[in-house]
């Protein structure tokens, strides 16, 4: 199948997709008990609003339109790079509109720092996941194949919570690993973030990933028991092909085998995993964002559905978009990796129909 063919189709998937959740969102939040002039105006919930005011605000954020009218207007802004305004903290003045947190400008830098902790949360996962998983599988029943699958064990089983705060309490007899929050690769601008003990702006790569490394290990440490298990299942069939069988007769080194031919079959259903486990990332990026003060899609979240009044309806439809647009887009950098893991099998082709075979 022609690549550029397949990038557009599943591009129009996309497309299609993300229409389709907004919209539900939009409809969802319509069928809810929630009024967005108290969303806005705050107050005592159990304060009644003059009818009045409550068409004002009403009418200025629009809600007083049919709901499709409202969705096309929002879409329309989305395509011009306008989320619109949040509700929380919005101004609303008759004669010069409406005043308030641009959803755009929130979302960018928090989708940043999501980006960030699972980036570099996946990278460690794939450094540790590999070589442990290829290690048990070459010796199976082994004793290090029997530790790591109990230590494994236990990380799988714990909440990324509370992984989160038995580091945190280890860092407060390391020191010399920062307790997480978020420094910028650039230099801020003048009063910037900083952090207890210095009076200058935090920032700079060595900072980042040392801010960072606590939330990566969070991540990595949910995430790697299944990893290794699916990938030494994976192996352990794969060594047993005849190929493999092969591939030493002709006296290639075990390293090599496992390299060249074993792992590079094997890779296959981690890539699958990494596309589907995508929604789970986003939950436990939730937690970890908590934990370690880092305020990204998941903090935002938060702050979004948090109000005592009721919910943050143009916040809430910002952070669908940016996650539905996230876990589309790794789906098909997936399907793109295939063939380059294994070129035997043609772009777009049904994952189901992969035939385990050597790739080389």
């Amino acid at each position: 199948m022609n690549v550029a063919g397949y990038v557009l189709r599943r591009t129009a998937i996309a497309v299609v997709l993300l229409v389709g959740v907004t919209f539900l969102t939009f409809w969802f939040y319509d069928l809810t008990p929630i009024d967005p002039a108290r969303v806005i105006i705050g107050g005592d919930p159990g304060r009644p609003i003059p009818q009045e005011q409550r068409d004002i605000v009403n009418h200025a954020i629009g809600v007083d339109r049919p709901l499709t009218t409202q969705y096309a207007d929002w879409a329309k802004g989305v395509l011009h790079g306008d989320l619109g305004l949040a509700w929380q903290g919005l101004a609303i003045d008759p004669d010069n509109g409406l005043f308030g947190t641009s959803v755009s400008a929130a979302i960018m830098p928090a989708t940043w720092r999501s980006l960030s902790v699972v980036g570099g949360g996946l990278v460690l996962l794939l450094a540790l996941v590999v070589p442990i998983a290829a290690l048990s599988a070459s010796r199976p029943g082994s004793w290090f194949d029997r530790v790591t699958a109990g230590l494994l064990l236990v990380g799988i089983s714990t909440h990324p919570l509370v992984v989160g705060l038995l580091l945190q309490s280890l860092q407060r007899r390391w020191h010399w690993i920062p307790w997480g929050g978020y420094c910028p690769i650039r230099k801020p601008p003048a009063g910037g973030q900083t952090f207890p003990g210095s009076l200058e702006p935090c920032y700079g790569a060595a900072n980042w990933a040392g801010h960072l490394l606590l939330p990566w290990i969070t991540f990595t440490v949910f995430f790697a028991a299944l990893y290794v298990r699916v990938l030494r299942t994976t192996l352990l069939d794969v060594l047993d092909e005849p190929y493999i069988a092969t591939a030493r007769a002709k006296g290639a080194s075990e390293p090599r085998v496992m390299l060249r031919h074993a792992l590079r079959n094997a890779m296959r259903p981690i890539l699958t995993m990494t596309g589907m486990e995508a929604g789970m990332a986003v939950s436990v990026l939730l937690y970890i964002e908590v934990v370690f003060g880092i305020g990204g899609l998941g903090r935002l979240s938060l702050q979004a559905f948090s109000g005592e009044v009721g919910y943050d309806r143009p916040m809430i439809l910002g952070i669908v978009l940016f996650i539905g647009v996230a876990i589309i887009g790794l789906n098909l950098v997936v399907d793109l990796l295939y063939p380059v893991i294994d070129r035997r099998v043609a772009v777009g082709q049904d994952r189901r129909r992969l035939v385990v075979g050597p790739a080389a």
